[in-house]
């Protein structure tokens, strides 16, 4: 499950959050939203009259729908590069939004914007040096108390080395009922670390 907020262009370039589009963190600290998209402003069509052709509107409602497309987007592009596979799993698509996102806001995620804005033609690349062995998305059974490695030889120039995790969490059980609870809701809490030649962990 992914939370899509709003964000609005402004005439000068800049991308901001939406007054309208709620922000984070959840009660136990997870940030939320996990991404955003266009929501206020948009022209679309709509019914109220046989010559109402394009009205402006506002909301998340329009936002969830941008990067819904974007996944199929992405799903086809997948489907078409690896036939007869099946198709990305929910955390593989979360891992490959995330890590392709235009960061917005705060440097790195935050409970505004959350990872960012999608980017569809970067999540596509991903995918096809993915095929190529340049870049991997690793999909692994972990068990608790086991680390699992990857190793990976950055060139050094060009763009950042970007490593994102994502997992798909079990329900969770409620905790007792109580105002801004902090009890984690999570079942598995997996941390990721890139260890550079040097020996620091970032």
């Amino acid at each position: 499950m992914l939370s899509v907020g709003a964000v609005r262009f402004n005439d000068d370039g800049t991308i901001e959050p939406t007054t309208f589009s709620s922000f984070g963190p959840t009660d136990d600290g997870r940030i939320k939203p996990d991404l955003v998209a266009p929501g206020e402003g948009l022209e679309t069509l709509w019914n109220t009259s046989d010559d109402a052709y394009f009205v402006n509107v506002s909301g998340t409602s329009y936002s969830a729908p941008i990067v819904s497309g974007v996944i199929a987007l992405l799903q086809d592009e997948y489907r078409q590069r690896n036939p007869g596979r099946l198709p990305l799993r929910a955390s593989e698509i979360r891992a490959l939004l995330f890590n392709t996102a235009e960061d917005l806001g705060s440097f790195g995620p935050d409970y505004q914007t959350g990872w960012g804005m999608p980017n569809a033609a970067r999540a596509a690349e991903c995918l096809r040096h993915d095929n190529l062995n340049e870049l991997t998305i690793h999909t692994r059974t972990v068990r608790a108390g086991s680390p699992y490695t990857v190793r990976y030889r950055a060139a050094g120039t060009g763009d950042p080395l970007r490593v994102t995790i994502a997992w798909t969490d079990p329900a969770g059980t409620e905790g007792p009922l109580a105002l801004d609870n902090p009890t984690s809701s999570l079942v598995h809490d997996v941390d990721l670390r890139v260890i550079g030649p040097d020996g620091a962990v970032n």
